[in-house]
């Protein structure tokens, strides 16, 4: 999902994912809590910092989207033109 950081984008993210019976953990944000029901819902890095481990990690092994360092494109055009390589890394 592309889009801004507020409580639209969330709501239609979270409207999409809401049939998954998954654990959400996210940062401390309160948008999270009045969007999130309570008991799907764990607040803290304690249980985040792999996932952002691996997004750095799949970041770095995309060479359309880094430089020299790990970094993420904010372009929506290069987020869909790379849709297709980052797909190959799960496969």
């Amino acid at each position: 999902m592309v889009g801004r950081r507020n409580k639209k984008t969330l709501q239609s993210l979270y409207e999409k994912l809401s049939h998954l019976k998954a654990t959400y953990y996210t940062d401390g944000w309160k948008t999270f809590a009045k969007v999130i029901p309570f008991d799907r819902h764990v607040v803290g890095k304690k249980h985040t910092c792999r996932i952002e481990s691996n997004n750095a990690n799949t970041r770095y092994q995309l060479g359309q989207m880094i430089h020299r360092l790990k970094v993420v494109s904010k372009s929506i055009t290069m987020i869909h033109l790379n849709y297709e390589a980052l797909a190959l890394l799960f496969y």
